[in-house]
């Protein structure tokens, strides 16, 4: 049987398998195919569990989640929203003004969450025979990738999905379809303005993309002389801007900077107290990874068109717009978060092409990640209903079961 013969039997056997295990235990049928695409190149289930964690997903007072199913009421009323990202406020008005319980607007969310990870992962294998066995390091940084952002923090929080939609857009510059990247990465703005900082890097990727070996030089250069920039140089900026077109604009940017370094540092999260987490392990695995990839881009370092090249640059492109901000927001959701997303990125498509250096990577990275997710998932549990993890079924209990680590960790 020749190649394309044996793919074909792999997904006649895997799709019917995947899709009837998912409408059995959603989870299982999910997680099923993200362990198994590798091989099967199917991720029906996936998207099934996706669509019934939204369904059984009810957000928690004070979350993201919360407040815009608050506005979905509003928009019942016939009152403006306070929702400025055009995707999600058309989101929002639809299910208000065709009468669907709120509970739409996390399915639909959480649906389109997975069809866009099911297009990264497309991309991500697209040049790996099937079949064929990846290492082990590739399974690690692979899992690390897939399982940073799973769908129940796309669904509480838009940034999340918005991510997944700039990874789609990377891996189609990546590929050259410089159109079509941008084109993906406008749909992330409009899901959450904060995509901003992430296409500016694009713009910069793309406008030194002629320049060979010369695109890393300048990124390097940027990046000194990034560090050497005044730390409130946004602020300067903003009150030049405020002075020229008026407005509040500049005080908007000052509180915003001043948040991301107070965030960093770990002195503030939101209106609670000083936090263990960011002051002593976001900037680890950020810089555990950075070191990790500067290593394995020197194997590379002679080749601009190889699409690890093209990847480092965007990632230092990325720390410019880092440094220029002023503060690292991964707490709240901004560049240091895009950072490490590329970063894991990065090495999966490293190693799932078999190249070299996998136990120094996983040497210095493999505490770091490992540790991350352990916190991540603590957090990210919290608003899990039980019900995800439960057979279909139980998807009808909704908020009435407990959080999924309720009974591990009470609260």
């Amino acid at each position: 049987m020749n190649e394309r013969g044996y793919q074909g039997e792999i997904a006649r056997f895997h799709r019917p398998a995947s899709v009837l295990l998912s409408l059995i235990w959603p989870v299982f049928g999910g997680f099923r195919d993200l362990f198994d695409y590798p091989r099967s190149r199917i991720a029906a289930g996936f998207v099934i569990f996706c669509a019934y964690a939204g369904w059984t997903f009810v957000p928690i007072p004070g979350s993201d989640a919360f407040n815009f199913a608050a506005e979905i009421d509003v928009a019942r009323q016939g009152l403006p929203t306070m929702i400025p990202e055009p995707l999600l406020s058309f989101l929002v008005y639809f299910v208000a003004n065709a009468g669907l319980p709120e509970s739409a607007y996390f399915i639909i969310l959480s649906i389109f969450y997975g069809l866009i990870m099911s297009a990264v992962l497309w991309l991500l294998f697209r040049g790996v025979p099937v079949g064929v066995p990846i290492s082990h390091a590739a399974w690690f940084f692979y899992l690390a990738f897939v399982l940073n952002y799973p769908v129940f923090a796309s669904v509480a929080a838009r940034y999340h999905l918005g991510l997944w939609d700039m990874m789609l857009a990377t891996l189609l510059l990546l590929d050259g379809r410089w159109r079509l990247a941008f084109l993906v990465g406008l749909i992330g703005f409009t899901i959450h303005f904060g995509f901003s900082i992430f296409l500016a890097a694009m713009l910069m990727l793309f406008a030194t993309r002629g320049m060979g070996k010369r695109q890393i030089m300048i990124a390097y250069v940027l990046l000194a002389i990034s560090f050497a920039l005044p730390t409130n140089l946004i602020e300067i900026v903003g009150r030049e801007l405020t002075g020229i077109f008026g407005g509040n604009f500049g005080n908007k940017i000052a509180s915003s900077v001043k948040y991301a370094q107070n965030t960093e540092f770990g002195t503030k999260i939101g209106s609670g107290g000083e936090s263990w987490f960011l002051r002593y392990y976001t900037q680890v695995i950020l810089y555990a990874l950075l070191v990790s990839a500067q290593i394995l881009w020197l194997g590379v370092r002679h080749m601009p068109r190889d699409r690890h090249y093209v990847l480092w640059a965007l990632v230092l492109f990325m720390w410019v717009m880092k440094n220029i901000v002023g503060g690292d927001p991964e707490a709240a959701g901004r560049i240091g978060r895009n950072m490490t997303a590329l970063l894991l990125l990065f090495h999966a498509s490293w190693f799932i092409e078999k190249r070299p250096g996998a136990a120094r990577s996983i040497m210095i990275t493999a505490f770091p990640i490992l540790y991350y997710y352990i916190v991540y998932y603590r957090i990210w549990l919290e608003q899990a209903s039980m019900a995800s993890l439960l057979p279909l079924p139980w998807g009808v209990f909704r908020d009435e079961l407990p959080r999924a680590m309720q009974p591990f960790f009470g609260g």
